[in-house]
C-alpha cells in the first residue's frame, strides 16, 4: 500500500482490531465493523459527499441494527456516476457483497435487456475530486490514469449477488466473486496506493446496487479466510 504500511498486529474474525504505522510514523487503530457490543464510529459507507452529485444513497435492510451509526449496514446506492466509500481500505485483505437490482416497481415495463446489467462496473478507485466525479462519462475498463479499477460483469441478472476481494501486500489483486463463483479471468493486479470500495452506475432511474459491509449479512463466503469485512481506521496518535 502507499505509505509502506506494517501490520502490527493480526486482523483475524470480522470483529477484530489491530493497528498500522505508516512511513511518517502515526499509526492508526483498525476498528472491526461487525463487533454487537459497541457502537461504531461513523467513518465508513458510501459517502454522497464523495461521489458524483448525482448518486443518491440511502439505507438498506440491515441499516438501522442496534449498535451501529449508520455506516456499517446495508446501502442503496442509486442514480448515475461514480458512487465511493468514505475512507480507504487499510487493512490487507478486505470483503465486501453489493447485491444488484433496478429501480423499477411492480407494473413497469422492463425497458433492459438481459445483459443490461453489463454497464455497471464494480471495484475500486482512488479518491477524485468534485470536478473529477463529475465530469466522468465513462469507466474504462483498462484505465490508462491508474485511477480506476473496475469491472464490467457480464450475465448478471436481477438480484445477482457480486463479491470484491481486495489483497494488498505482496501481490495486490481485486477479485471478483458471482454468487460465491470466483471470476479468475476478471482479476485487476496492477495498482497502488490508497483505494476505495466504488461502484460505476451509467444510467439514471435504471439501476441499484446494495452494498453489504457486514460479514453477518454476507450472503456467500469470501474466497479464502484471510479476508475480512473492512476494518474503520483512526488514528491513534
Amino acid at each position: 500500500m502507499g505509505g509502506c504500511l506494517t501490520i502490527i498486529k493480526s486482523l483475524i474474525g470480522g470483529g477484530s482490531e489491530g493497528s498500522v504505522t505508516n512511513a511518517r510514523g502515526s499509526s492508526t487503530e483498525l476498528v472491526g465493523t461487525s463487533s454487537p457490543s459497541r457502537k461504531i464510529p461513523a467513518s465508513f459507507a458510501i459517502d454522497a459527499a464523495h461521489s458524483s452529485s448525482t448518486i443518491e444513497v440511502t439505507k438498506g435492510a440491515t441499516g438501522d441494527g442496534e449498535g451501529y451509526d449508520n455506516n456499517s449496514g446495508d446501502q442503496i446506492i442509486r442514480g448515475k456516476g461514480l458512487a465511493l466509500s468514505s475512507v480507504s481500505i487499510e487493512q490487507d485483505s478486505a470483503y465486501w457483497e453489493m447485491r444488484i437490482g433496478t429501480t423499477q416497481t411492480d407494473g413497469q415495463d422492463d425497458e433492459h435487456d438481459e445483459n443490461a446489467f453489463e454497464i455497471l462496473k464494480f471495484g475500486v478507485a482512488k479518491r477524485c475530486s468534485t470536478s473529477e466525479l463529475n465530469s466522468v462519462q465513462d469507466i474504462p475498463e483498462d484505465d490508462d490514469s491508474n485511477r480506476f479499477f473496475l469491472r464490467g460483469i457480464p450475465n448478471l441478472v436481477d438480484g445477482d449477488i457480486v463479491g470484491v476481494a481486495v489483497q494488498q501486500s505482496d501481490l495486490p489483486m481485486v477479485q471478483f466473486i458471482i454468487n460465491g463463483e470466483p471470476l479468475h479471468h476478471m482479476a485487476i493486479n496492477r495498482f497502488r496506493g490508497s483505494i476505495y470500495p466504488a461502484v460505476w452506475l451509467p444510467l439514471p432511474d435504471a439501476f441499484q446496487v446494495e452494498f453489504i459491509w457486514d460479514e453477518g449479512q454476507w450472503k456467500y463466503e469470501p474466497p479464502s479466510a484471510k479476508f475480512k469485512a473492512i476494518m474503520l481506521a483512526r488514528s491513534i496518535v
